[in-house]
């Protein structure tokens, strides 16, 4: 059983243009600024896309992944497309969506500095509604095939649910549930020397502040955050450990 971590975000730092261009505060840069609730829209449905620039040095890509409930993508044919200059654009993934559930679609490494993605009717006409999203995550994982200790201690999931308990002078105690119930991950990932290094980098470029998607041994994708991050242990050679606490995000 593997358990994934996606730590790339190419769209928060990438130049992303729109064709159309977007409705009025519902800007493109909102498909890279962590927040699973603001959407971007475009402002009309015809011929849209969304051009990704990574700029000279760009990250190799293998997924691509749009929260659930953040779009209106049920029926439209999806095109994702990638190049090195621009011009001449080569398809690396299409399908037709179908519900308004989480997006996650993986294809062979890529790197290239441009990427598009491109919406119709499935025959190459304007979709019937305008695209909307939230979050467009185009990344890459680390996958932990070895951890984590499943079905030891080192892991559990379970429901975090939004409710406040308000206890009357008499104590009687009643309940207010102020929004839904999250789900929380608690791991002890188990690395190699190498994927040590790549975890501290994304520790550090993660810095306690940006939301990432998972792939849980279940094989549910999932938008958490980090709660809890702790230090990488070195436990002997080749071998280190670290605990994590990761809460699920709602848009």
């Amino acid at each position: 059983m593997s358990f994934t971590i996606f730590h790339r975000h190419v769209c928060r730092t990438a130049t992303i243009t729109m064709s159309p261009d977007h409705v009025a505060a519902y800007d493109e840069w909102r498909l890279g600024d962590g927040d699973i609730g603001k959407k971007c829209k475009f402002s009309t449905a015809v011929a849209p896309y969304i051009k990704i620039n990574q700029g000279a040095s760009p990250l190799a890509i293998t997924r691509i992944i749009i929260p659930g409930s953040t779009h209106n993508l049920s029926g439209m044919r999806c095109t994702l497309s990638s190049s090195d200059n621009d011009s001449s654009y080569t398809q690396r993934d299409q399908w037709t969506q179908a519900d308004a559930l989480v997006i996650n679609r993986s294809f062979a490494t890529q790197t290239h500095r441009y990427w598009k993605l491109a919406f119709d009717n499935g025959s190459g006409g304007n979709p019937a509604s305008a695209p909307e999203m939230a979050e467009l995550f185009l990344t890459d994982g680390y996958t932990f095939e070895r951890g984590p200790y499943y079905p030891y201690s080192g892991y559990s999931d379970g429901p975090a649910f939004n409710v406040v308990a308000q206890k009357t002078p008499s104590g009687k105690v009643g309940f207010l549930e102020k929004g839904a119930k999250v789900q929380r991950y608690s791991l002890k990932l188990i690395m190699d020397d190498a994927m040590a290094v790549n975890m501290r980098t994304w520790r550090d470029a993660w810095a306690g502040k940006n939301p990432f998607p998972i792939v849980d041994i279940d094989g549910n994708t999932v938008i958490v955050w980090a709660t809890s991050f702790g230090e990488i242990t070195r436990e002997r050679d080749d071998r280190h450990t670290c605990d994590v606490e990761l809460e699920e995000l709602l848009p």
